[in-house]
């Protein structure tokens, strides 16, 4: 059955950047258990053996060299070879909406022996393992730091739902950048012999749809859990309320992304045993859940003012 949000009879305080970041400590602070999710992360990224997929690609390899000519079997063989090089814990921090310190690259390894290596069908049932591990994280974060909102509390019942919708809205996300990246590829990729400069040119304007994707959807996740919205619906809000209140989202987000990542820069030299790792872990979950709780709030206060706008983007199916 639809239901529709109703709009709010005023205008919500407009808030700048320091406001809404107070705003998200406090959610925090009345929620303190939910750090442990980044430090157990990093713990486990910096004290477990890496996760390589074992030759995956061997077998296809064999069958496309009897086909292909010398240099086709030769890139094969690189992109074989570098296949081995990825870690695959990176399934479940690609997935993982609230980041950690080493979710990203310079991850300290306390652990001195192998990878575990995987073969075959069994790397693809890790990978997939491993989303949904971290869409479970992020979905039991995100969830419990909306319970604390004042207003506008997501239901226990309504996380299983919740979490299938996070899913779909990656799968979603995932789609499109693919979308937009294969043919950016192929087409840098016929340019690189002409000119390199138009292969440039190519690849800059992919990473510039891959910006605006993430700036606009920003907020989906924040539709999912406090208006329990499809993901579709819920990429349909992010869009709008970025797209009506600039002057207040738009800082939110890129100051989050730059926050997230300036800090990440600063702390990660810095983590060079268990205590320091574990002090900066705990430092960065802090500002890491903050950022998020703040867009909860700001999706809260903000998504009843477009009910009068765009009432379908408000609809639930």
């Amino acid at each position: 059955m639809n239901r529709r949000l109703q709009p709010q009879a005023q205008e919500p305080q407009r808030r700048n950047l320091p406001e809404r970041l107070s705003q998200g400590f406090r959610i925090v602070r009345r929620a303190p258990w939910v750090i442990l999710m980044p430090i157990l992360l990093d713990l486990w990224l910096t004290l477990m053996p890496a996760l390589a997929p074992n030759r995956w690609l061997a077998t296809m390899s064999s069958v496309v060299n009897r086909f292909s000519r010398a240099q086709g079997q030769q890139l094969w063989s690189q992109a074989n070879e570098l296949l081995q090089t990825i870690d695959l814990r990176s399934s479940a921090v690609g997935t993982y909406l609230v980041p950690s310190l080493f979710s990203g690259a310079g991850t300290p390894s306390l652990y001195s022996g192998a990878p575990w290596l995987f073969n075959g069908w069994l790397t693809l049932l890790l990978v997939l393992g491993l989303n949904v591990l971290g869409l479970g994280f992020s979905a039991i974060v995100l969830f419990w730091l909306g319970r604390n909102l004042d207003q506008a509390k997501p239901a226990w019942a309504a996380l299983p739902k919740q979490l299938w919708n996070l899913a779909k809205l990656s799968l979603i996300i995932v789609g499109l950048g693919l979308l937009f990246g294969i043919p950016a590829f192929v087409t840098a990729s016929f340019l690189l012999s002409a000119s390199a400069f138009g292969a440039q040119l190519v690849l800059a304007a992919f990473g510039l749809v891959l910006i605006a994707l993430w700036v606009y959807a920003s907020l989906a996740p924040a539709a999912i859990m406090l208006g329990q919205q499809s993901a579709l619906i819920a990429l349909y809000q992010s869009y709008n309320l970025v797209r009506q209140q600039p002057r207040e989202a738009l800082p939110l987000i890129i100051a989050s992304g730059v926050l997230i990542h300036g800090t990440a820069f600063l702390l990660r030299p810095l983590a060079t045993n268990m205590i320091s790792i574990l002090a900066a872990s705990a430092l960065f979950g802090l500002l890491s859940c903050s950022l998020q709780a703040a867009k909860l709030v700001f999706y809260n206060e903000r998504v009843g003012s477009l009910a009068h706008r765009f009432p379908v983007a408000l609809t639930q199916k």
